[in-house]
């Protein structure tokens, strides 16, 4: 008797498994995504865009981590903005996110279709894992348009 096993869901479970054993915590989109009319950090604009806001949940994280309770806000333009002179680079593991003249906003451009602007609020919220873990996220929903149609904003985001 030859039985055939099917274990790709169970491999799926444990790789998944696996994943989240290393997170720290996750984000949840709290609402969103809406229509914004303008980017932050840039000065005055027209650029027009969409906006979601994420709520970190620490339940497994240490006593410092659950304290950053303030809301992230993420703003996506389907379109580029240059990096200005002033802005310094945060991270460029695997992808370059600069950090502007406004300590809490960073901004990450994809080649020349959208930039993605990510708000902490505050200084001791800022967590570099969720911020590459966004940008990664998004840019896996956005990868193959360059519009808002083809973009979605990640209602869970582990990091």
């Amino acid at each position: 008797m030859n039985k055939k096993i099917k274990i790709q869901p169970i491999l799926f479970l444990i790789l998944l498994s696996v994943h989240s054993l290393g997170a720290q915590g996750r984000a949840f989109l709290q609402s969103g995504p809406t229509e914004w009319d303008s980017m932050p950090a840039i000065g005055l604009n027209a650029i027009k865009g969409y906006r979601g806001i994420y709520m970190f949940s620490m339940e497994n994280a240490d006593t410092s981590l659950q304290q950053r309770q303030a809301p992230v806000t993420v703003y996506f333009a389907n379109t580029a903005v240059p990096a200005f002179s002033e802005w310094k680079t945060a991270t460029t593991s695997p992808y370059i996110i600069y950090e502007s003249t406004i300590e809490t906003i960073f901004i990450y451009t994809h080649l020349e279709n959208w930039t993605f602007f990510i708000d902490f609020q505050t200084k001791e919220n800022i967590n570099l894992s969720f911020l590459e873990n966004i940008v990664r996220q998004m840019i896996f929903f956005v990868k193959d348009g360059d519009d808002f149609i083809n973009a979605s904003f990640p209602a869970i985001v582990e990091f």
